[in-house]
């Protein structure tokens, strides 16, 4: 096995550092934004929900409520 001089070592680590870096932030970044992203949707179908049985609710209180 050829042996590789300290200087070839840190040339090859800085030449494979800055692209492993950039995939480690993708990764990241879009694991961080599915995070956001389900739990924006959550909140709006919680409110959609909320304002579904305030609907219901008052077409209820002017209709007489139910039979």
């Amino acid at each position: 096995m050829p042996q590789i001089s300290d200087e070839q070592l840190d040339a090859l680590a800085e030449r494979l550092a800055e692209p492993l870096a950039e995939r480690v932030a993708d990764v990241a970044f879009r694991r961080f934004s599915e995070q956001v992203g389900r739990s924006v949707i959550k909140h709006l179908l919680w409110l959609l929900g909320i304002g579904i049985v305030g609907l219901y609710m008052l077409w209820q209180s002017k209709t007489g409520g139910a039979p």
